[in-house]
């Protein structure tokens, strides 16, 4: 086969790469859903902080978990953080709505946003059924790499084991990159470190 081979692109390197998907996982409160805000206001907005991303590329936080007002009010405290003024972060509230509910909008909002990414918190909430099994693990990455080529998600580790994500061992089939976040809170400072666990961008 020959022909040009395409650039791959690095959005937030090493942890996502344009066109995969990305699964973070961590127990809970471990601050998944502090560094999901991050990743999406240093995409959107090209913030150059921690990852030193320059280009602003479409995002759409999916919140499957909790409320726009809790929402809001994080998204302020990591825009202090990282020393920017409050700017909008693209919004879907899902709270209870169902990750097979979302599809059509999810697609239709990839269509009017090439190249944009799409985060998800968190597949514990997705209401696919249980996420032990095989063929639910699989109709979650599928439906996720339908919905837009480029995406990232939360995920929990099991009780007593934060060395994987919880479910089905197709999730780590199935997703291009698995990041395991570890953090640490000291006099009110979270800490955290981001290891990847697999990756096809080698």
């Amino acid at each position: 086969v020959t022909g040009k081979i395409g650039k791959r692109t690095m959005l937030l390197s090493p942890h996502v790469e344009m066109g995969t998907g990305t699964i973070v996982f961590a127990p809970p409160g471990t601050g998944k859903s502090w560094l999901m805000l991050l990743m999406s206001l240093t995409l959107n907005h090209g913030v150059n902080t921690i990852w030193g991303t320059g280009k602003p590329r479409p995002t759409l936080y999916v919140d499957l978990e909790r409320n726009q007002v809790f929402f809001e009010s994080r998204l302020a405290e990591v825009e202090a953080a990282v020393g920017q003024s409050p700017r909008a972060v693209p919004y879907l509230k899902a709270r209870g709505v169902g990750f097979a509910n979302l599809r059509k909008i999810l697609r239709g909002w990839a269509d009017e946003h090439p190249g944009g990414v799409i985060l998800y918190d968190s597949i514990s909430r997705v209401g696919m059924g249980s996420l032990i099994e095989d063929d639910v693990a699989n109709s979650i990455i599928d439906m996720a790499n339908a919905c837009s080529e480029t995406w990232v998600a939360l995920a929990h580790s099991p009780r007593g084991d934060a060395n994987h994500a919880f479910g089905s061992v197709h999730f780590d089939a199935g997703a291009d990159t698995i990041i395991r976040l570890v953090s640490q809170q000291k006099a009110g400072v979270l800490g955290c470190c981001l290891r990847v666990t697999k990756s096809n961008h080698q």
